[in-house]
């Protein structure tokens, strides 16, 4: 496997531009900066939300206060695509959250943000046989009950999940559980013995579907069990003050939680809901693992991300500065892109069958040309390697 590399998210400011800034995480040096736009007083409302291809060959970037997704080719960390908008941005005030999730084929992802109470579904790649280097467009817009944040596919990519609440205000909460496939409203799972002000902002999705969400007005993590679709309340996890980003372990048994407000991470047990928690830097907000599984990276909104070893716990290291208001970060798990397999057809026969391979090439397989009988159709392809992303609150909200 080639070298690993984290993708951190800074929200800029008035004095400094948007941008992302990547880290080498052989040596935990920034080895290249991306700048997102310019410096505005808009960046004060930015939540920038990053996350990566699978095999990590392009970047995605919610630049929710110009209300733009950015796609990074990450060959040469540059932007080399061109962005996606929806609605004029007129009022930050109104647009509180930002999510994102990309489905492990790598042509399409899911955003909230872009426009406030939707999922915009994007097709980073759109043209009809994945021909590289092809403008991102919004395919549909998914209506949701109330702002959604924080977004997760579940491993099959069949069902993505959205934490949302109804305003700054917190009147309501829940989270929205999307069959991808049958196009059908969002199914809203909520807890009603939650007190108004509770706020549902991340989630993350075990590789045996279990659902987690955190709960940032009380310091806990919520567990929604697959089967059921609902919240079981027996097995919510206390965890730190403010838990405001969550991921898990690739093989599912570990839950990692940024606490927002007392400046810690709490590492989960899932099997025996043991938590231990422990100091991480000035405002912890986005994390993401190595595909080794070994480290932790943390976006520290005071400026700087740190690096923490999964076993034993620790601290390693001084944080690696960044600048810019880190908000997110990404570290793509290094995995092949899912093939995409397409069929085309008149009256129920099989005319042509197109299979988009990771990199963008096609083998076509026209019926009786073919070697064997027709392949088999995934119209569904996975999502793994995109366990969970953070949502956020914005900035005019400070904890």
């Amino acid at each position: 496997m080639g070298a690993t590399f984290a993708y951190v998210a800074c929200n800029g400011s008035t004095d400094s531009a948007p941008s992302v800034a990547v880290i080498d995480c052989e040596t935990n040096q920034v080895v290249h900066t991306v700048a997102l736009g310019a410096a505005s007083p808009l960046n004060g409302y930015n939540l920038l939300q990053v996350a990566t291809a699978p095999d990590g060959s392009q970047a995605y970037v919610v630049i929710n206060s110009a209300n733009r997704l950015v796609v990074i080719d990450t060959a040469n960390f540059e932007t080399t695509t061109t962005t996606v908008s929806t609605a004029p941005y007129s009022n930050p005030s109104v647009l509180v959250g930002g999510g994102i999730a990309i489905r492990a084929d790598g042509f399409q992802g899911y955003v909230t943000g872009l426009n406030p109470g939707y999922l915009t579904v994007v097709n980073i790649n759109p043209s009809e046989f994945g021909v590289p280097n092809q403008a991102a467009a919004v395919a549909r817009e998914i209506a949701l009950q109330y702002q959604g944040y924080g977004v997760a596919l579940t491993p099959d990519g069949g069902q993505i999940y959205v934490a949302m609440v109804a305003s700054v205000t917190a009147s309501q909460t829940g989270v929205a559980a999307i069959d991808l496939a049958a196009n059908s409203p969002p199914k809203l799972i909520s807890a009603p013995g939650l007190p108004s002000d509770a706020e549902f902002l991340a989630v993350a999705v075990a590789p045996n579907g279990t659902v987690y969400v955190t709960e940032y007005t009380f310091g806990s993590v919520w567990v929604i069990d697959p089967a059921t679709q609902a919240f079981d309340e027996a097995a919510t996890i206390k965890v730190g003050n403010g838990p405001k980003a969550i991921t898990l372990s690739h093989d599912g048994q570990t839950a990692y939680v940024t606490n927002e407000i007392d400046n810690s991470l709490s590492v989960i047990d899932l099997a025996t809901q043991t938590v231990t928690s422990f100091f991480v830097g000035e405002q912890p907000l986005g994390i993401a693992l190595t595909p080794d599984g070994d480290f932790a990276y943390i976006a520290l909104g005071s400026g700087s991300v740190a690096v923490v070893s999964t076993n034993p716990l620790k601290l390693v290291g001084t944080p690696i500065e960044v600048g810019g208001n880190p908000q997110s970060i990404a570290i793509p798990p290094g995995v092949p892109l899912t093939p995409v397999h397409v069929k085309f057809g008149l009256g129920g026969v099989l005319q042509k069958e197109v299979i988009i391979l990771g990199e963008g090439g096609v083998m076509e397989v026209i019926p009786g040309d073919a070697p064997g009988p027709p392949l088999v159709i995934n119209t569904n392809p996975g999502a793994e390697g995109q366990q969970g992303a953070e949502g956020t609150r914005s900035s005019d909200e400070e904890r």
